[in-house]
């Protein structure tokens, strides 16, 4: 996983919620969940989620509200990025 990864303190966390919830559009794989953000890729505007299923996927947020289903980006993964160890 790339580099600037760093857990969400809980004033973070739940702004980084609010915004998935914002740019959500109808159609999207995400729309309907509720996701947890417990970790922030601070160089790539990434943000690690942990969702209400259980999956851990990957956003990479757009911080505007989407109209496109494909937006934002979504990756899922196994497991939540680490922290650096810096």
């Amino acid at each position: 996983m790339a580099r600037g990864w760093r857990r969400t303190e809980a004033h973070e966390a739940e702004a980084l919620e609010h915004e998935l919830r914002r740019e959500l559009s109808p159609g999207h794989v995400l729309k309907g969940r509720r996701g947890l953000a417990v970790a922030r890729n601070v160089a790539s505007e990434d943000v690690a989620y942990v969702l209400d299923d259980g999956r851990v996927c990957v956003v990479h947020l757009t911080w505007k509200i989407e109209r496109d289903p494909r937006w934002p980006q979504v990756t899922f993964v196994a497991e939540i990025p680490e922290e650096d160890a810096d």
